[in-house]
């Protein structure tokens, strides 16, 4: 018994050797305690023959900023940027084909149904320009009241992988009432609303100075909810809310050089309150006495997201 035991342990770990496996890499610094195969980082496959592929281990960081401009400063970032290095994308037509007509009972072909068809033209816009640049729009954002730059995580992945982050907060809304008389149910659906950008950068194998960085920002939004009554679902109708929820993406890929950044406007807007303050020139500068002559008032402004993507190589 003591001979055989290593004899079958050796024959297992050599066979295992020999078959494809995967090996999974989790953040050491993580003190948290949920367990390493859920939170994988990186799958390295192992070839038939034990040799494994080499694995580019290159750090890249890419620093996220999120500018929410109004108009006017908006139109002042563009007046800055050399017209030849905008490059317009789009308007592509996005149309929301209708699927087969469904009943309550989950047959196709047959059943009534009311929908919708939505056509959206969506478009963005692109430059390539260096960091001094950069800081003065972000300078510029800063002087504004109406403006301001959002906080972003910066995002740090391997040469040629794959990043993702996001902010989409999840809304339910009543939509819709389904069964027979006896049964009906609710039926709820989740809507997200945020921005989620997506980022796949690796080294330029001729030029190891230059990445290659593809993005892709997705802008989710309620634009606004309609209240409906359901008439014919019961012996009194049931008020439910509708949604018009607009999904914009914007994929792009571009080369970056060292202190370079890439600015992306995909041409989203968004409301939002603000307190906005004005001061009677000269005296409201005064200290002490400068509140007496202030004025504060909500105001509502449209801000346009821009985003700034600055790759960079890990020391």
């Amino acid at each position: 018994m003591s001979i055989r035991l290593p004899v079958i342990a050796f024959a297992f770990v050599m066979y295992v050797a020999n078959v494809e496996a995967q090996l999974t890499f989790s953040n050491p610094m993580d003190a948290s305690a949920t367990p390493v195969w859920d939170r994988m980082v990186e799958r390295v496959s192992l070839t038939q023959s034990g040799q494994p592929h080499l694995v580019d281990q290159t750090q890249i960081r890419v620093k996220v900023r999120y500018l929410m401009v109004d108009a006017a400063t908006r139109n002042k970032i563009y007046r800055a940027m050399e017209v030849g290095k905008l490059r317009h994308l789009g308007p592509s037509r996005n149309d929301e084909e209708l699927g087969p007509a469904v009943n309550n009972q989950g047959d196709t072909g047959t059943a009534n149904i009311a929908s919708c068809r939505v056509s959206v033209l969506t478009s963005a816009t692109t430059c390539r320009f260096d960091s001094r640049q950069a800081e003065s729009f972000v300078s510029q954002v800063g002087q504004s009241d109406l403006s301001e730059v959002r906080p972003a995580p910066t995002i740090f992945l391997l040469n040629g992988k794959q990043a993702e982050m996001n902010d989409m907060a999840q809304h339910p809304f009543l939509i819709e009432m389904r069964g027979d008389a006896d049964s009906r149910e609710p039926v709820i659906k989740v809507f997200d609303a945020g921005t989620q950008l997506r980022l796949t950068c690796s080294r330029n194998p001729t030029n190891p100075s230059t990445l290659e960085l593809t993005a892709e920002v997705t802008c989710s939004r309620i634009d606004r909810v309609d209240t409906e009554m359901l008439f014919g679902v019961g012996d009194e109708p049931v008020e439910v809310k509708v949604p018009h929820h607009l999904v914009q993406v914007v994929r792009v890929s571009d080369s970056i050089s060292a202190g370079d950044l890439l600015m992306i406007d995909p041409h989203v807007r968004s409301s939002k309150i603000i307190q906005h303050e004005t001061r009677m020139p000269m005296v409201g500068k005064l200290p002490y006495v400068g509140q007496n002559f202030t004025n504060q008032q909500a105001v509502e402004v449209q801000q346009y997201l821009i985003v700034l993507l600055e790759p960079g190589l890990v020391p």
